[in-house]
Order: C-alpha cells, then structure tokens, then sequence
C-alpha cells in the first residue's frame, strides 16, 4: 500500500509540475504579447507626435528679422521655415533637396529603423532576426548622420 501510494503520489506531483510549467510558459507568452501591443501603441503615439511636430516646425516662424536704418526700425519680417525653404529652391535646388532630405525624408526613415528595432526586432536568439536587426541598426546609425542636418536647415 505504501508504494501504491507513493507511486500516486509522484505522478500526481508530475503533473502539477507539468501544469506549472505550462502556465508559466502561457505567462511569459502573455506577458511577451502585453509588451509588443505597449510598444506598438507607443510607437504610433510617437509617430503621431513627431508628424505634429514636423507640421508646426514648418508653418510656424521661429525667428523675426529686423531691419533698421538709423536705429529705426524699417521692416520686420517673421518668415515661416516653409517660405525660407521656397527661397532656397530659387536659389539653390540642390542644396534645397538636401535640406528637404535631411529635414524630413531621412528623420522619418531614422524615425521608423529605430521604432523596427525597438518593437519588433528587439534581442532575438534567432539567427534571421539578428542579421535584421544588424542591417536596421547599421541603417539607422546611417540616417542619424543625415538627420543631424536639421539643426542647419532651419537655421
């Protein structure tokens, strides 16, 4: 009787282990499930912020220039950034484009490799997903040299 009962005993010990393993691995599948819906929607908030951001930047004026003449005042002139950048396409095509890019076409890519890293392609063991996640960290260290050239372009 007494090995009977230890035999029952054991198996049933086995299984509630079985059962704890399998709701631990159902809880770290949860959990792993919460954390990527938490940074999709910090993302899209992020996206939304800097597209806003970048709105505002363009149709506001951030400087005022001041003209005198004899300690006068003549002219005042607060140009929005947008006005600026169609004087420089008149100017300078080329180095208008180049302010265009480095202002808006490079921060967006920057913006959406760093969310990619971030959300979807965080530390992985498998093998595709780290050479994904090299070439999206080589990239966005690529556009973060161009999106530096938004300090220039808006001055």
């Amino acid at each position: 009787e007494e090995k009977a009962m230890k035999g029952e005993l054991s198996t049933v010990t086995k299984e509630l282990e079985i059962e704890a393993e399998n709701t631990d691995e159902e809880d770290e599948r949860r959990a792993e499930e919460q954390r990527w819906l938490v940074n999709v929607l910090q993302a899209i908030v992020l996206i939304i912020v800097v597209v806003a951001s970048m709105y505002f930047s363009i149709k506001t004026s951030f400087i005022r220039l001041d003209f005198r003449y004899t300690g006068e005042t003549v002219l005042q002139f607060q140009p929005v950034l947008l006005d600026l950048w169609h004087t420089l396409m008149k100017v300078s095509m080329p180095v208008a484009v180049f302010a265009a890019a480095s202002l808006v076409f490079f921060l967006l890519l920057r913006i959406v490799t760093w969310l990619l890293l971030h959300t979807i392609f965080v530390r992985s063991s498998k093998k595709e997903d780290c050479s994904m996640r090299s070439l999206l960290s080589f990239l966005e260290s690529f556009f973060k040299q161009y999106t530096l050239c938004h300090i220039w372009a808006e001055s």
